[in-house]
């Protein structure tokens, strides 16, 4: 309650109390008494109104910490997902790599397997021949 109203509910009361002066002092204690009523409630809604306050702060506060957290998060989990497609580009470059020599060892193979046949089978000719 201000210093203000404090001094006129004051006032009232005192007056209220000398019947000589208002003779309708039990409606005016009655306004009195709401007024008193009136000013508490105001008082305690105002402090429920600053804890509000405070809790709403504190509730942004906290979402602004979380939101922090969780995209450091993501950037630790993009920068090790980054690092996993990098090591999968470059295994299956040497997977390539591999395959392209195993290509190479097989047509190697092949023409040695086909020289060999070819030169057994001449030889084979040439046996038949002399016999």
């Amino acid at each position: 309650m201000k210093e203000e109203e404090k001094k006129i509910v004051e006032h009232l009361k005192k007056i209220s109390k000398d019947r000589t002066i208002i003779p309708l002092d039990d409606e005016i204690l009655i306004a009195v008494n709401l007024i008193e009523k009136l000013q508490r409630e105001n008082e305690k809604y105002k402090r429920l109104s600053e804890m509000n306050l405070k809790n709403a702060e504190e509730f942004k506060n906290n979402m602004c910490e979380h939101r922090c957290v969780l995209k450091s998060e993501l950037e630790e989990k993009t920068t090790i997902l980054l690092a996993g497609a990098e090591k999968v580009k470059q295994l299956k470059k040497e997977i390539e790599q591999l395959h392209e020599q195993i290509d190479k060892m097989n047509s190697f193979m092949n023409k040695k397997i086909i020289e060999e046949s070819e030169v057994s089978y001449e030889n084979t000719e040439e046996n038949q021949k002399k016999e």
